[in-house]
């Protein structure tokens, strides 16, 4: 299933809109000193802070399904668990506008930390379905919240022409970060079992430092990369 959905990937590529000749051509080009432009410190740290509250959800990742089994609960009751914290995911995009003309960039960020901090600190404690699937709905915010609350922060400290780049270090950051989170999981798993879910939420805890460091360290010009 995840070769044919990869296979179509690859072939809408094929036929996906391009943009007109002529739309392209009168696109201003950025200056060569625009293109040297690095991204600012600021930037950084908040795209550093963002992926590793991205990445405090390694050990759920790779070890939530065998703890549930563990607990005796079936396939089915598994799959409807995971299906609750994609279907919250999804419902939290539904409502994004919303949510932005309610809370800042930064407040969709430090929401969906402190949501992933609660969500990492309780869940060594729970024994039954319905605690979990309660859970499950926190995903709404430890992952897309923190997504939104990016996207809406990069929009506001990068530029236009650097808005690609942003986004390719973004993908970097996060990438490393949760392939990190997710190798030492299973050290810390196989000696903490399910209270290594505390570690997770101090990964959390580093998230929100960094952020806070990221806001305290943007500059006031826009022509500094941040």
């Amino acid at each position: 299933m995840l070769v044919a959905v990869l296979l179509t990937s690859f072939a809408v590529a094929f036929i996906a809109p391009r943009l007109d000749q002529t739309i392209s051509r009168r696109t201003v080009e950025p200056s060569p000193r625009t293109l040297r432009r690095p991204l600012g410190a600021s930037v950084h740290l908040l795209l550093i802070g963002a992926s590793l509250i991205q990445s405090s959800h390694g050990m759920f990742y790779g070890f939530s399904t065998i703890q549930w089994q563990g607990m005796g609960f079936s396939n089915a009751v598994i799959s409807a668990l995971w299906c609750i914290g994609v279907i919250a995911e999804i419902g939290i995009f539904f409502i994004s506008g919303g949510l932005a003309r309610r809370l800042t960039p930064l407040g969709l960020l430090r929401l969906g930390c402190l949501m992933a901090i609660l969500r990492w600190v309780f869940f060594p404690f729970g024994s039954d379905v319905w605690y979990y699937g309660i859970l499950q709905i926190f995903h709404a915010f430890s992952f897309a919240c923190v997504h939104l609350g990016l996207q809406y922060r990069l929009s506001e400290m990068v530029a236009e022409d650097q808005q690609a780049s942003a986004q390719g270090v973004y993908v970097a950051y996060n990438g490393a970060f949760l392939a990190i989170s997710t190798l030492l999981a299973g050290i810390i798993y196989r000696q903490l079992e399910i209270y290594g879910y505390f570690v997770m939420a101090i990964l959390a805890v580093i998230g929100l430092v960094v952020l806070a460091l990221a806001t305290r360290s943007q500059p006031q010009s826009s022509g500094s990369g941040g």
